[in-house]
């Protein structure tokens, strides 16, 4: 026997179970492969990657090991083929491991079990789920998307996120990538007009249908167009979009001076979204007769309607004695007919056939210390 090959002992060899790495993957791949040792001794080295895309573990080996490998895609466009690769270095030899991936399509998984491969399908599915589009927006997953899609307004979503809002951030983002159109407001009762009582202080609450036409973000402004203090709606745009399109306001009486005051409230900013709101403060009593013309030989009637929510004690006196009265006064609630009849003598009668006469009511009656006096005018004369 050969006295040195009793000394001498086989070299570690160097043995990887598979030639190279080919894979397709839209985003994250795992995989192993195995490194052995087909020589005698023992095997130690490392692997040395050539992409940060592409990493081992462990990245260091001795003896029989099993490596872990994994392909991160992320920074890469959908299409792209990506061709690097690794050295593994080691006291049994050198082996170069060559790696190519194919990015194929990207596309993210919602709860809702919808996948999302590019900015048209996150469009549709901002429009049925507004609020996790929102969260959607603003994650990195997101953003790969839109980088691996070669989305060419990516300048336009990275300054979107700085908005804190993030349905308003959301509606920028879709309309400045040209992926939707504004949603408009439309006001569907474009006049209002309130009567309130003479004494009224109780608040007016009054409601306005609006509509949507479209879908997103909303401007959820509402403001009084002339600053009137006695308007004041009581909701925003979107509250009253989500309680069956009423915009609800109020009016508060004991802030109204006039009789007669208008204002409009301006929804989102937009002046072709308003309502005018004219409030009209009813007079402590109106009367009117049943007609201008009376016959000889006629009757009629006072229609009077009392806003004060007093009884009034009415005083009627009519400028001529053949307008006939029951009574001189009248006790009157919310409303009466007071009736009075035309009694004119032959004389008068004679006369009034050829020239009618005018004729006045007076109408007097005390509200609070206050003297109402209310003059009607009416004719008498030949009925043809």
């Amino acid at each position: 026997m050969d006295v040195l090959a009793q000394f001498e002992y086989p070299l570690p060899v160097l043995a990887i179970d598979i030639d190279a790495i080919e894979i397709e993957t839209p985003d994250i791949f795992e995989g192993s492969f195995n490194i052995r040792n087909t020589g005698g001794g023992r095997i130690i080295g490392q692997i040395i990657s050539h992409s940060p895309a592409v990493t081992f573990h462990p990245s260091e080996f001795e003896n029989k090991t099993k490596i872990l490998y994994r392909m991160d895609v992320n920074r890469f466009r959908t299409g792209d083929v990506v061709k690097t690769g690794a050295v593994i270095l080691s006291n049994g030899g050198e082996r170069y491991l060559p790696i190519v991936i194919r990015v194929n399509t990207a596309s993210i998984l919602t709860p809702e079990g919808i996948n999302i491969a590019d900015v048209d399908m996150f469009a549709e599915y901002a429009r049925q789920y507004p609020k996790n589009a929102e969260k959607l927006l603003y994650s990195s997953e997101f953003k790969n998307l839109l980088t691996r899609t070669h989305f060419e307004f990516i300048n336009i979503y990275e300054k979107t996120l700085s908005d804190e809002d993030r349905s308003r951030a959301l509606e920028c983002f879709l309309r400045l990538s040209g992926l939707k159109k504004a949603a408009v407001v439309s006001v569907l009762q474009k006049q209002l007009e309130i009567n309130i009582l003479p004494f009224q202080r109780e608040k007016y609450f009054g409601r306005v249908p609006i509509k949507l036409d479209g879908w997103g973000y909303v401007n959820d402004t509402v403001e009084v167009k002339g600053g009137s203090p006695w308007l004041a709606p009581l909701t925003g745009v979107r509250r009253a979009l989500e309680n069956s399109n009423m915009l609800t306001f109020s009016v508060d009486p004991t802030k109204i001076t006039e009789r007669y005051s208008s204002d409009a409230l301006r929804l989102c900013g937009n002046p072709r979204s308003e309502v005018g709101i004219s409030v009209v403060r009813r007079p402590f009593i109106s009367i009117a007769l049943n007609k201008e013309m009376y016959g000889t030989e006629d009757s009629g009637y006072l229609s009077v309607n009392n806003y004060t929510g007093m009884n009034l004690l009415l005083d009627v006196q009519p400028s001529e004695t053949f307008i006939v009265f029951d009574a001189k006064g009248h006790y009157i609630a919310e409303q009466a007919h007071i009736a009075f009849y035309v009694r004119p003598t032959a004389f008068q009668t004679l006369s009034l056939k050829k020239q009618p006469k005018s004729v006045t009511i007076d109408v007097r009656c005390m509200v609070q210390d206050k003297l109402i006096v209310k003059r009607l005018a009416l004719s008498v004369g030949e009925l043809w």
